[in-house]
């Protein structure tokens, strides 16, 4: 369902704690850095290349300094015992696989399909045909 006050306030309070000031000209590219890195090792005779730390990374340590903030967003969102790293996405019940649903869209009328909100479940090919 949607959500309540307190787990809005829960997300605007994470959302706030993991933002941080972005551009994406003060992050070099990783792997840019690693040919540039081969070339000057190459250009030098050297034996090893120069590893350098990929920035593009998420923060760790940063992460777990705002755990707290985090498992509160979880308390507040997930049922008690919710384990989202157990939980494989199921279908849902009375759910058609798309390659078993035969939809004949020249006897059916767009309008109807469109208030039932069935339009939108019509692939690109059989809107097509």
């Amino acid at each position: 369902g949607p959500a309540d006050e307190e787990q809005i306030k829960r997300a605007k309070k994470l959302v706030a704690c993991l933002t941080v000031d972005f551009s994406s000209a003060e992050f070099e590219n990783p792997v840019l850095q690693r040919h540039y890195a081969c070339l000057h090792a190459m250009a030098l005779d050297k034996e090893t290349v120069e590893e350098k730390p990929d920035l593009t990374e998420p923060d760790e340590a940063g992460f777990r300094f705002h755990h707290h903030r985090i498992a509160e967003f979880r308390a507040a969102v997930y049922p008690e015992g919710y384990d989202p790293a157990a939980g494989a996405k199921r279908k849902a019940e009375g759910a058609v696989p798309t390659a078993k649903r035969e939809v004949d869209i020249s006897q059916h009328d767009f309008r109807a399909l469109t208030q039932q909100r069935r339009l939108e479940e019509l692939t690109q090919v059989e809107l097509k045909e």
